[in-house]
């Protein structure tokens, strides 16, 4: 075996180890973003679920005392049997 094979040799093994490792640089990276895109994705449904659920509830506290409490028929059909058309007053 000559000199030049050798070297060749050592240079193809650089280059794949260089491949290799920008190749696990790259994968790493990707990983890091795909998960940070899953935990903003996931923080940005959650404050979403609280928006619409909590803030209702939360932005009307100063008002439980006051607010005008009008009673509900919770019987089903109620309006139907007694008449009423929606959008009667």
């Amino acid at each position: 075996m000559n000199g030049n094979q050798l070297q060749y040799g050592k240079c193809k093994l650089i280059h794949a180890k260089i491949i290799a490792a920008f190749s696990v640089t790259v994968g790493l990276w990707l990983t890091a973003q795909i998960m940070n895109l899953l935990f903003v994705a996931g923080m940005f449904n959650i404050s979403l679920v609280l928006y619409v659920t909590l803030m209702p509830i939360i932005a009307f506290i100063p008002f439980i005392f006051t607010h005008p409490y009008i009673p509900m028929s919770m019987i089903p059909f109620n309006d139907y049997y007694t008449g009423y058309v929606y959008g009667d007053i």
